[in-house]
């Protein structure tokens, strides 16, 4: 496939951490798991439900602050990638 940009060189640096202290926290949780998508359906709610409240009084400001106030939450959610 041919990119539209120059392939640099990246000189990785190798942290030394040790295999235990690497396995530990790469260690898969399910709670850890459920209590982070429960406290991001939390957040969802609290946002989505003072930006009804606001659209109610019609309190348009206030409004657009609860629904972009929920952007920087989401974006520090696990992603899957391989």
């Amino acid at each position: 496939m041919n990119y539209p940009y120059e392939s640099i060189p990246v000189n990785w640096k190798r942290p030394p951490i040790d295999r235990a202290v690497m396995k530990a926290c790469l260690e898969r949780s399910d709670l850890k798991g459920a209590l982070h998508g429960i406290g991001t359906l939390a957040i969802l709610a609290t946002t989505g439900s003072l930006a009804y409240t606001f659209f109610l009084q019609k309190l348009w400001l206030g409004m657009l602050l609860a629904l972009t106030s929920t952007a920087p939450f989401m974006h520090s959610s696990p992603r899957h990638t391989n």
